[in-house]
């Protein structure tokens, strides 16, 4: 029999599984006897059906993870343990789901916890974030991407640093976007409500669709389009929402970057403040992206520090991964 592993994806946002669909893609081209069973919420399993395509090792789950409270956990992990002996599951991994850990060490199934944060630092009473702490604490071992809050570091865990994680570049099309371009790349995805107009600057502007930014020097990218992080590569300018996505994608291609916080991610502004701290990003407003000339000359006039190097971390984490994968107990025969 192959190995098996059950692999939990946060659904509070869309940042945790596009991270995670390189990891996914790279154990399955590593170990071919292997199946993965995937739970996540609906959203997240559409994206991972849409970009992987159809793959037979791959199990889907539709699972609501956000917003489920303390007092649902014991019967939720009830839940998973009828799950995690039903598929004889070997190797649990979360991201950064909580409870599935008391499933897992109660089965005695080895688990593994990746992230940068985790649900425990969103905690505003003590006890609530104590409890979430003694879910994290029954890990086998956490890997901490680079950007990770410093409390992750004494959740109590054995611990790994990894660097970041984003969809691997693609150097013949940044190429081709980059070939007989008259005029400076700005990759942009801020959305909102206002419109400004770029028309008169000196830049061609690549955006995601419902971006601020409009002109006859504008491209609007396709909503279907997955390799944004192609688009990142090839431009001079990054102006971005500081989330986990295009901060891993700016970083890794050295790019110099002004990031909007967005306060509906929990961990942007903390990230945004450490790439500052490091001197590898400028924090913009939304007031100040009216007069987004004015960023670019920040973003000119701005010294990015390599003083701190980044690379995809994808195939090592998976390496990783499958080397937690327990090995079989051999009987004795004397």
């Amino acid at each position: 029999m192959g190995k098996k592993i059950a692999f939990y994806i946060s659904d509070h946002n869309m940042e945790h599984v596009i991270r995670n669909i390189p990891l996914l893609q790279n154990i399955l081209k590593i170990e071919n006897d292997l199946q993965l069973f995937i739970k996540t919420g609906r959203e997240q399993i559409a994206l991972i059906k849409k970009w992987i395509g159809k793959e037979e090792r791959l199990h889907y789950y539709e699972m609501e993870m956000k917003d489920r409270k303390r007092e649902c956990w014991d019967a939720l992990a009830e839940e998973e343990v009828l799950f995690l002996k039903e598929e004889k599951i070997g190797l649990v991994v979360s991201d950064i789901c909580p409870w599935i850990f008391i499933a897992a060490d109660e089965l005695r199934i080895r688990s593994l916890l990746l992230g940068n944060y985790t649900w425990a630092e969103l905690c505003e009473e003590e006890e609530e974030r104590e409890d979430y702490l003694s879910c994290y604490e029954m890990a086998f071992r956490m890997f901490l991407y680079d950007l990770h809050t410093p409390e992750l570091t004494g959740v109590g865990v054995e611990y790994e640093l990894m660097s970041m994680m984003n969809r691997p570049y693609h150097m013949e099309k940044i190429e081709s976007l980059v070939y007989g371009l008259e005029k400076p790349l700005v990759f942009s995805d801020i959305s909102g409500e206002k419109n400004v107009d770029v028309s008169g600057l000196p830049y061609s502007f690549v955006v995601t669709e419902g971006c601020i930014f409009a002109g006859e020097n504008v491209t609007v990218l396709s909503k279907d389009e997955k390799d944004l992080q192609d688009y990142v590569a090839a431009s001079s300018y990054v102006i971005a929402e500081g989330g986990w996505n295009r901060i891993a994608e700016a970083v890794l291609a050295n790019k110099k970057a002004a990031f909007l916080v967005n306060e509906q991610i929990p961990m942007s502004r903390q990230m945004v403040a450490m790439l500052k701290e490091r001197q590898q990003c400028v924090e913009v407003t939304e007031d100040e992206l009216s007069e987004i000339e004015k960023v670019i000359k920040r973003l000119d006039e701005f010294h990015y520090s390599y003083d701190y190097e980044y690379y995809n971390s994808d195939y090592d984490l998976a390496k990783k991964i499958l080397f937690a994968y327990p090995e079989k107990r051999r009987r004795n025969r004397s």
